[in-house]
């Protein structure tokens, strides 16, 4: 019988063996997480096109055990309702090395410990899980669009900022867009209006930009208009494509918004129902198509390009045109 202990979940290998070389799927991770701040094994192996996650586990723990990068510790509480794995990765001081080597990035003066501050950091477990599902949701998105034959060109958020116009390129907060919203009650409401994520593409000669709202079951029609809800987010999207804001700050041709929920269908509904009403009440409507909700579940069993939105009109479409056969 064995008497070899087994290693703790969230303890370091004091002494590693060996001296650990980085491959370039080591590189993809890497950037990954300096790109997204907190991935799970799940998100990772779709950026890495890893299949089995015996062995990618297995080389997350050398990396981990080397301080490339780092683990949260949250034991049991994280019981994510998609089904989500608990171990949470961050990047860690030997990895940020290993990015700026090759030529990455990272913010001047406060080392890699600024990069989580500054890209929203993890506060709280509701906001962790929330950043986990929106990180996943854009992967699958990217991923999706990039295999598509007739997108031509596609741009993550980075990108995005550095193709833009120069005043976007100098703004202190990019994706970070100043709104005026119009409420129920005839008044008019600023707002800083901060997607969960964006990705712009090419297609034929269309560009456009998709805007991610993650969901888990936020109040969808609040009383006061200064909070947080569905609605205000709406409110502000419809001030965004109005006001041919993503022309202007990005230097793209239009642009949608794509709310993903964790919620059931009820709540599904009660979002569009909410998008149709405001649409119909609101003296600059946009596109029905400019709004597309889904729910994570249906998300994730048939893709983010299956026929499972539902748009401004509460009707189902697809978030493209199929492909001819």
């Amino acid at each position: 019988m064995s008497t070899q202990k087994r290693r703790s979940r969230y303890k370091r290998d004091p002494a590693p063996k060996g001296r650990i070389v980085l491959t370039e799927r080591d590189y993809v991770i890497l950037a990954g997480l300096l790109r997204f701040t907190v991935l799970n094994n799940v998100h990772i192996a779709l950026l890495t096109g890893d299949h089995n996650l015996d062995q990618l586990n297995s080389r997350l723990r050398k990396l981990w055990d080397h301080c490339i990068i780092n683990r949260l510790d949250f034991g049991d509480k994280l019981t994510f309702r998609s089904g989500s794995p608990r171990t949470v990765y961050t990047l860690g001081q030997q990895g940020a090395k290993a990015l700026e080597e090759r030529g990455h990035k990272l913010p001047a003066g406060k080392g890699w410990n600024y990069v989580t501050e500054a890209r929203g950091g993890v506060r709280g477990l509701f906001m962790l899980e929330h950043e986990l599902g929106a990180n996943g949701t854009m992967i699958r998105l990217e991923q999706a669009l990039r295999e598509r034959p007739d997108v031509s060109e596609l741009w993550n958020a980075e990108e995005l900022v550095a193709r833009a116009p120069i005043a976007t390129q100098d703004a202190r907060r990019p994706l970070s867009i100043p709104t005026t919203y119009e409420w129920n009650d005839n008044e008019l409401y600023e707002r800083q209006t901060i997607p969960d994520g964006v990705v712009g593409f090419q297609a034929g000669r269309h560009s456009t930009m998709l805007f991610l709202e993650y969901d888990r079951e936020m109040v969808i029609v609040g009383k006061d208009p200064k909070r947080p809800s569905i609605l205000q987010k709406i409110a502000s999207y419809n001030d965004i494509f109005a006001s041919n804001t993503v022309s202007q700050r990005f230097g793209l041709a239009g642009g949608r918004v794509l709310f993903v929920t964790e919620g059931t269908d009820e709540h599904l509904a009660k979002m569009a129902s909410a998008c149709i009403d405001y649409r119909r009440s609101n003296r600059r409507q946009v596109n029905q198509f400019s709004f597309l909700f889904a729910r994570y579940a249906d998300y994730l069993e048939q893709g983010p390009l299956g026929k499972i939105w539902l748009n401004g009109d509460g009707k189902l479409t697809s978030l493209l045109k199929p492909l001819p056969s």
